[in-house]
C-alpha cells in the first residue's frame, strides 16, 4: 500500500512521530507543499529529511521557480477544468480566501504581499496543475494530513475526492486533548462520527451519562 503524507512546518514533528510507529512494509512518500521550507531548507524541514531518510520525499521547489519565471498568463481552459473537477466542496473563491497567502488584507501578517485577484487566480492554477501531476505521478492509496489550514491542503483534498483516493486528517476532536481521524478536513460530518452519537443515544440517555 502507498501511503502520501503532506507534511508543513512544525507539524513536520507529529507527523514523523506517526510514521515512526508504522510497519515498514507501507511505500510512504511525503510532500511538502510550501516551497519555503524547502528552498530555505529551515529547520523543522531539514531535520524531518534527516530523521526520515527512508521516505520518499517531494518538494516543490520546481514549480516555485517555474512560476517565479514563468509568464504572467493565466490557463483559463485549465482554470475550466479546476472549477468543474475539484470545487465539490467549496467554490474557488472560498478556496482562495480560507489561505492567509491570498488573502492579506484579511489578517496583521504585513510581511505577505498584497496580491491581485489575477495573481491570485494564475497561483491557485499552476499550484493545482503541479500538484494533480504529482498525485498521478505517486498514485497514493491514502492521503494523510495532521492539520486542516491553508489552501494547498484543501487542493490535494479535492484531487483526492475526484480520482477516489482516501484522504483522512488527523484533527482536534474539540473534546478535551483528543485527536481523531476526520475525512474532507472536517468540513462536513463524518460518518462514522454520526453513526457513533446515534448509537449512542440508542443506548443511554444524556441524563444516565451525565451522572456516571
Amino acid at each position: 500500500m502507498k501511503l502520501l503524507f503532506i507534511s508543513k512546518e512544525t507539524y513536520a514533528w507529529p507527523l514523523h512521530y506517526l510514521i515512526e510507529k508504522l510497519p515498514r512494509v507501507y511505500d510512504c512518500h511525503v510532500v511538502t507543499p510550501l516551497a519555503h521550507e524547502s528552498i530555505l531548507n529551515t529547520f523543522d524541514y531539514k531535520n524531518f529529511i534527516k530523521l526520515n531518510s527512508q521516505l520518499k520525499h517531494h518538494n516543490y521547489n520546481k514549480f516555485a521557480y517555474s512560476f517565479h519565471n514563468s509568464k504572467n498568463k493565466i490557463d483559463y481552459n485549465y482554470l475550466e477544468y479546476i472549477e468543474k473537477n475539484f470545487t465539490s466542496i467549496k467554490n474557488l473563491n472560498l478556496q482562495i480566501i480560507s489561505s492567509q497567502f491570498f488573502s492579506s488584507n484579511y489578517h496583521y501578517r504585513k510581511y505577505y504581499y498584497e496580491i491581485n485577484m489575477h495573481q491570485r487566480i494564475k497561483f491557485l492554477t499552476e499550484f493545482y496543475k503541479y500538484t494533480e501531476e504529482l498525485i498521478d505521478n505517486i498514485k497514493p492509496d491514502i492521503i494523510i494530513d495532521i492539520d486542516n489550514s491553508e489552501f494547498a491542503r484543501h487542493c490535494f483534498l479535492e484531487i483526492a475526492l475526484k480520482k477516489n483516493i482516501q484522504h483522512t486528517s488527523i484533527l482536534p476532536s474539540q473534546y478535551l486533548n483528543y485527536f481523531i481521524p476526520r475525512e474532507k478536513l472536517g468540513l462536513e460530518m463524518d460518518k462514522w462520527i454520526d453513526d457513533a452519537f446515534n448509537n449512542f443515544l440508542r443506548r443511554s440517555t444524556f441524563k444516565d451519562n451525565l451522572q456516571n
